[in-house]
């Protein structure tokens, strides 16, 4: 969302000075002053290059956060993402110069303010054995620099927060379920006595040859969890296996569906919360979350249904004929 709000705003930049320039000579207001300000800060080209920096950055970043924040994703295929985008990002350290001379060319067409030069200093004396040398930074050493920067927390952010001992436990788990050939001592460390390692591996291998002569193929997690709901004689036959699906579904991990809810939950708790019922907002929460199905139901069914659970109902309205 923000990356396409920021594409927006570049494709649409001429015709935003226009707007803002138009706004603020007409409207003699709080609003044209307002207006006023953000023409000037759109007009100077170290506004456009920070822009273009963003951007560069940002569309590496928008399809990782498409696929992490789906439904359902497998712990394997989310590292080899995350890994990949964290190869493409520091890639782009050594490309600045073609983001420079680009954004040099775009500014110049729309005949923006050049970017300030930063004031010259002096070294200190004590680094210059009493020879004091002005220095500066030209406009692009110094958005080089700035470009770095933001490269660096970006590759220091994902290695915080991707790189934990839960997730390499989880990919590790989900290899051993999906390949019949890796061993599970891992998991029978993690869990100890929890598990028996031999039975575990029994059923594992059990379990595969049931699914091979089966025809299907497993290639996460998310696959063998739905095999073991919709094929209740697994659950009873393969007890330790089911056991070890059980515990790893016990991991507290989390998702963007869960985050969205509190957001979701929060747009919902408006004014009107305070005279509505526990109940209703439930009803609304789960229209809310399901909104893709409450948009597929016949609301002539729903109507009907509603007008003939009360008499008063029946005598008011009209049923609609389906």
């Amino acid at each position: 969302l923000r990356y396409a709000s920021l594409c927006s705003v570049m494709d649409n930049y001429n015709e935003l000075l226009t707007f803002l320039s138009d706004f603020s000579k007409t409207e003699h207001n709080d609003a044209g002053s307002k207006a006023n300000g953000f023409f000037k800060q759109l007009k100077t080209a170290d506004t456009y290059i920070m822009l273009k920096i963003v951007i560069s950055i940002f569309k590496h970043m928008e399809t990782t956060n498409t696929v992490l924040q789906s439904k359902s994703l497998d712990f394997k295929l989310s590292v080899q993402i995350l890994n990949t985008l964290e190869d493409t990002i520091s890639n782009l350290r050594d490309t600045f110069h073609i983001l420079w001379k680009s954004a040099k060319k775009e500014w110049s067409d729309l005949k923006l303010d050049a970017p300030k030069e930063s004031r010259k200093r002096k070294k200190p004396q004590k680094y210059e054995d009493g020879v004091t040398k002005s220095f500066e930074f030209s406009p692009e050493s110094k958005y080089n620099q700035i470009y770095k920067e933001i490269i660096d927390h970006i590759l220091s952010g994902l290695q915080l927060r991707f790189n934990s001992e839960i997730r390499s436990f989880l990919c590790n788990v989900e290899m051993f379920l999906i390949d019949p050939k890796i061993s599970p001592e891992i998991i029978c460390t993690f869990y100890k006595d929890d598990i028996n390692i031999d039975k575990l591996k029994l059923h594992r291998d059990m379990f595969h040859d049931i699914i091979k002569g089966q025809g299907l193929i497993v290639s996460s997690f998310a696959d063998i969890l739905n095999i073991f709901k919709n094929k209740s004689y697994l659950v009873i036959h393969l007890t330790e296996l089911r056991k070890c699906i059980q515990l790893i579904l016990t991991v507290p991990v989390t998702t963007c569906t869960t985050e969205r809810s509190f957001s979701m939950l929060r747009r919902l708790k408006t004014y009107t919360r305070s005279t509505m019922t526990q109940t209703r907002l439930n009803d609304l929460a789960l229209l809310n979350c399901h909104n893709t199905v409450a948009e597929s139901l016949d609301l002539s069914k729903i109507g009907n249904m509603f007008i003939n659970k009360c008499m008063t109902r029946r005598n008011t309205f009209k049923l609609k004929k389906i």
